[in-house]
Formats: structure tokens, C-alpha cells, sequence
């Protein structure tokens, strides 16, 4: 909280008094406060227009960082009103959108006047977590506040007092007296009087789905459980996702889990068949927040594509990987088993009969015998995909 109280007094040091437009309201790492129809969620930032008269923003700039945004069309925030931009780099689809994306771990960002010298507004946003926003309190106000409960395109709702986050629950496993290959127990422990709420399927425990854990949770076979902490006057706690092997002594190898809706909704799951033919699609709005486990590690947050046209049409499909700034990924990357380092990662369902063992071949006899032709290592490893068994895969770097 030291951190946050710092940030905070940093924006209200830097906040601008109300003579004209200002930044007002940013979100950096938006989920669910924003859906498009293709199924995209884009960070956005919201202008505040104090004035009696509406202002064009054409010929004005954004600057974050060293990327900037020149408003090229006209555009106009009306008087006493709010404009909503979306920073998703994707311009062709109209001037409010911007020509770059918002960086979850923080930024400065500057409005310009058409001048390209005059600073209008300044705003620092710190670190967000997932659908979290910071904004002016009331709108155009010097000081600043965090929302758990953003207000897009309209009036800022100032918080009863600064926001906390609950501390995640912790699993107390083996309740069972170790006999790992046989049903689990699992005990969540929890600070007092709060909630934790779990799912077993993959959904976020944040749903109505989600179930309250009132005591021990048995697992009879393979399972994922995600679960959050609930405290009174705090934010919901960071996830736990962990899935529990049962049944087998092996390793887990690869475990994946995302929110079902996100893989079977027919409008904007991402492994959808018939006529939306989603799996077939591409690009950020195609692309879905999950949780990856490698070799029983901790859970990352990365985003999750279908992935190759030599699978997309098959029913068992190929996923791509990404770390990235928006889903609080690992800056460090994360670590494959064989040590190697990636950011970016694709578990390969091979399309053709026994492709995975002509393409492990041929990385052997390249090393063997030293041969000038690259070949992408790879590491064949079982997938479990919210807790059920999907097969072997090739993960490669």
C-alpha cells in the first residue's frame, strides 16, 4: 500500500486545475468493462471536457512515452461532457481510436495543444491491475482515485476511501495423508472474515458460477481450481489457478486454463466450429486471457490464441502463448523445462499422422550430425486444458 499511496500522491502533485480539456479517467489493463462485438476489450482513456462549449481535439496529440498520436480527423468532446478513446492501434476503424496501446505497468501520459509545445494535461498512471481504472475525483478535479468500478464515456463515482487488495488464498493439500495417486482434499486457508470463492471447470472465480468454500474441496480426478479471496471494503484478491493431478505419479507438464465462455461461446470463443468458424480468426480481438502451468510451476497469466492453419480445422488445435504487459505476465518471461527462456510460445497439435515423430527426428539427426538447416527445438509434453487431458502437444519457444 506504500507503493500505492506514493502513486497516488505523485498524480495529485501532477494533476492539472480544470481550464480545459482533460485527461480524466484510464484503464490499462481492461477484461471485462469494455467487450467489443468481435470480442476485444480495449484499454481506453477518457477525456473530460469542463467547458460550456465543445472542443475539437483535431490537429491536438497524445504522447505516451516516445509513441504519439496525432488527431488527424475531426473529433469533437462535447461541452460538459466526456470522450471515450481506445488505445488499440486500430486506426481504421475511426478517429477515436488511438495509434497505440496503454503499457499495464505505468506511463505518462501528455495531451498536447495543436501548437505541439503547449502541455494541456498531464497524467502518470501507476501499475493496474486487471479491470481496475484511475480517474479524477469528481471529474476534472486535481485529485485522483482508483476505481473498482469503472465509469467509461461518463461521470466519475468517487470511492468511499482508497482500495486494498486481498490477500490471495493459500491450499493446504493432502489432506489425505499423502496418497498422491487417489482423490486430494483440499483445504483453502483465508484471512478472517472474508470469502473465498472457487470454480473447478476453468471459469473466474469471480462469477456468479463461482461456489464459496465452506470447508475442504475433494478432487476425485484431474482438476483445475481457481480461487479469490472476498473481503469486505477490498479489492478481489490475485488469483490462485492450480491444477491437481490425480490418478497418475508422471508430471503434469503443461496445464492450461481459461474461462469456458472464452473457448465455447458461440459469438466469442476462440475453438467455436460451424458457421462463426472463430477458431479460424486472428489478431488481438481473437486472443484471450488464461493461466498456463509448466511442470507443476506456478500459474502465469498469458494470452491464449488458436494457433497454425495446419490444425486450425482439426478438432484438436494448436495454441499460441504470449506474455504480456496487460495480463500482469512475468517480466522475466517464463522457463520451458529444458531452461530455454521465451515470451511467446506455441504448443503445436501436429496436423498430419505421426508428424510429431518425423519432426523430432529430424531435430535429432540435425544435432547428430551437425547439419547447416535450422530446426526450431521442441519438447513434447501432455496438455491438460482446464483440468481435462487434451492430448500431447510440442511445445516450442
Amino acid at each position: 500500500m506504500r507503493a500505492l499511496a506514493l502513486s497516488l500522491s505523485l498524480l495529485a502533485t501532477l494533476g492539472v486545475p480544470a481550464q480545459g480539456l482533460v485527461i480524466n479517467e484510464v484503464q490499462s489493463a481492461c477484461r471485462t468493462t469494455i467487450r467489443h462485438s468481435d470480442g476485444s476489450t480495449p484499454d481506453w482513456i477518457e477525456v473530460y471536457n469542463p467547458l460550456r462549449r465543445s472542443v475539437s481535439l483535431q490537429g491536438m496529440r497524445l504522447n505516451l512515452g516516445d509513441r504519439t498520436h496525432v488527431f488527424e480527423q475531426a473529433i469533437n468532446v462535447p461541452a460538459k461532457g466526456h470522450l471515450l478513446l481506445f488505445a488499440d492501434e486500430r486506426l481504421s476503424e475511426g478517429a477515436d481510436h488511438l495509434g497505440f496501446k496503454l503499457d499495464r505497468t505505468g506511463g505518462t501520459l501528455l495531451l498536447v495543444d495543436r501548437d505541439g509545445t503547449t502541455i494541456l494535461d498531464v497524467f502518470v498512471f501507476p501499475t493496474m491491475t486487471t479491470d481496475l481504472s484511475v480517474g479524477r475525483t469528481p471529474d476534472g478535479a486535481r485529485a485522483w482515485s482508483y476505481f473498482t468500478e469503472p465509469t467509461p464515456g461518463a461521470a466519475n463515482i468517487p470511492p468511499g476511501s482508497g482500495p486494498v487488495q486481498a490477500m490471495a488464498p493459500r491450499p493446504v493439500a493432502d489432506l489425505n495423508n499423502g496418497r498422491h495417486p487417489g482423490p486430494r482434499t483440499v483445504l483453502l486457508t483465508s484471512p478472517a472474515g472474508c470469502t473465498v470463492r472457487y470454480t473447478l471447470d476453468g471459469a473466474h472465480p469471480g462469477t456468479s458460477s463461482a461456489q464459496t468454500a465452506n470447508g475442504p474441496i475433494g478432487l476425485e480426478h484431474t482438476t483445475t481450481l481457481r480461487a479469490l479471496c472476498q473481503c469486505p471494503g477490498q479489492l478481489d484478491s490475485p488469483e490462485l489457478v492450480r491444477t491437481y493431478r490425480i490418478g497418475a505419479l508422471e508430471p503434469l507438464g503443461i496445464a492450461l486454463t481459461l474461462d469456458p465462455k472464452d473457448l465455447w461461446d458461440p459469438a466469442t470463443g476462440i475453438y467455436v466450429d460451424g458457421l462463426q468458424g472463430n477458431f479460424s480468426k486472428g489478431g488481438m480481438e481473437w486472443e484471450r486471457m488464461g493461466q498456463v502451468e509448466i511442470a507443476q510451476g506456478e500459474a502465469m497469466p498469458v494470452g491464449v490464441r488458436i494457433s497454425g492453419s495446419g490444425s486450425r480445422g482439426r478438432p484438436k488445435r494448436s495454441f499460441k502463448l504470449h506474455a504480456r504487459d496487460r495480463y500482469a505476465s512475468p517480466d522475466s518471461m517464463w522457463t520451458m523445462p529444458d531452461g530455454t527462456r521465451c515470451d511467446e510460445m506455441i504448443l503445436r497439435a501436429d496436423a498430419t499422422p505421426h508428424a510429431t515423430l518425423h519432426n523430432l527426428l529430424l531435430e535429432a539427426v540435425v544435432r547428430r550430425f551437425g547439419l547447416e538447416l535450422e530446426v526450431q527445438p521442441s519438447q513434447v509434453l501432455p496438455l491438460h486444458l482446464n483440468g481435462s487431458y487434451w492430448g500431447s502437444y510440442r511445445a516450442m519457444p
